[in-house]
């Protein structure tokens, strides 16, 4: 949960409204996985 409220967070510091409810383009779609990346290696990797 709090890997998910920082990364809204730093969406929303970059100027991405992550509360915005809209179809994301393919690269917005490719950066959110980019950042998410992380998170779900180390969730996993435990």
């Amino acid at each position: 949960f709090l890997a998910a409220f920082l990364m809204v967070d730093s969406l929303n510091r970059t100027g991405f409204n992550a509360f915005l409810l809209s179809i994301p383009s393919a690269s917005e779609l490719l950066q959110i996985f980019e950042l998410a990346a992380p998170v779900f290696v180390t969730m996993f990797s435990k």
